[in-house]
């Protein structure tokens, strides 16, 4: 019999999953996220998501998945699924005896494939690819990944042909404000939270000042100096900077690096990439905090960078970085986690490789567990 399972869902909060009773190996959500709607089983070997409307639920209504939270019960089992077993790309979400219409339901809302045959009851499709995708559950207390400032925010969601500038920043969403929470992720082989916020100068420059003048990041960022004179003027010119958002990475609330996420189309790199797109991102990035390294730590915030990226935008194709050619050991890392390298090139400050990931490639394997 399997035990307890508690994991955490995007916001923090612990989502946990017991055993029905010691004959079955049905399971149920229990710690009031989900409302206890179904009990399920998942056959890891089949792929299948079996759901059954729990005796509760059978005693309060007649109908199933008719409402919204039952809608993010499902969801919830989905993410826990993909959570606890990484390797699976696909879940055959089967639903015996729920009427035609809630399983229609189901799949419009939740955005999966919807499959009717006369062999079996309607089911659902969720590949990994797709529900990584999805910024935004379908009903629940909190946001998913993305901090509120992008999924409350309303700005044009489809291609458009205008190539201007000033088009373009009118249907970009505004950048954060200082402090706002801007992407979250629970990362199960850490079992820590992920988390990046816009930076604050008031309450950042210090620890900004420290990181930059530790030997190892100036060797890549050349920017030792006096807060005041240097730091500080710094990040006044870039908090003015429509193009870039500065934000501090954390770890279960220890901060530990820096980035600054732009669009590549108004960054100086736009002419070595031959044709970045208007929404395509890319970003730069230190880790100050000394204990917070190592290919384990990289792999969580590589991933959830660039998860967070093509989430805030439909319409990024692509996310770039440009390490300096000679750092062989991020260009490394970036090779295992999907990038390219396209070409070396030469910018006035450094020798630099083009790196590039695609959206595709990128949720095809989707961000690190």
């Amino acid at each position: 019999m399997s035990a307890m399972t508690t994991i955490r869902v995007p916001s923090g909060q612990t989502l946990t999953v017991v055993p029905i009773d010691d004959t079955s190996e049905r399971k149920k959500l229990a710690d009031g996220i989900g409302e206890g709607a179904f009990e399920f089983a998942y056959d890891p070997g089949k792929r299948l998501l079996d759901l059954r409307q729990s005796s509760q639920q059978r005693q309060q209504q007649q109908q199933h998945i008719v409402h919204l939270q039952a809608y993010f019960e499902v969801w919830l089992l989905l993410y826990y699924i993909f959570t606890i077993h990484s390797g699976t790309q696909m879940i055959d979400v089967q639903f015996p005896d729920v009427r035609e219409l809630d399983a229609q339901q189901a799949a419009l809302i939740l955005a999966f494939v919807l499959v009717q045959d006369d062999t079996r009851a309607p089911h659902m499709f969720c590949p990994r690819s797709v529900f990584f995708q999805i910024s935004l559950p379908p009903s629940g207390p909190y946001k998913c990944w993305l901090g509120s400032h992008f999924t409350n925010a309303t700005f044009h969601r489809y291609y458009d042909n205008t190539s201007s500038k000033q088009a373009r920043d009118r249907w970009r969403p505004p950048n954060p404000r200082a402090g706002t929470l801007i992407y979250s992720r629970y990362v199960p082989t850490l079992n820590k939270m992920f988390t990046m916020r816009a930076l604050s100068i008031e309450d950042d420059a210090d620890m900004f000042s420290k990181w930059m003048n530790n030997d190892r990041v100036a060797e890549f960022w050349n920017m030792k100096g006096d807060k005041d004179s240097v730091h500080l003027s710094y990040l006044n010119t870039l908090d003015g900077d429509k193009h870039v958002v500065t934000v501090i990475g954390s770890l279960d609330y220890e901060q530990f690096l820096y980035a600054e996420l732009y669009y590549v189309a108004e960054d100086r790199l736009a002419p070595f990439t031959d044709g970045a797109g208007p929404y395509d991102r890319g970003f730069h990035l230190l880790v100050g905090n000394e204990r917070l390294r190592g290919p384990h730590i990289v792999r969580a915030w590589l991933t959830s960078i660039v998860h967070c990226l093509f989430l805030q935008d439909p319409r990024t194709q692509y996310v770039f970085l440009e390490p300096r050619a000679d750092n062989e050991k991020l260009i490394g890392y970036l090779l295992q986690h999907g990038f390219e390298k396209l070409k070396e090139f030469t910018f006035p400050h450094k020798r630099a490789a083009l790196m590039r990931i695609d959206r595709d490639a990128f949720f095809n394997v989707g961000p690190a567990q």
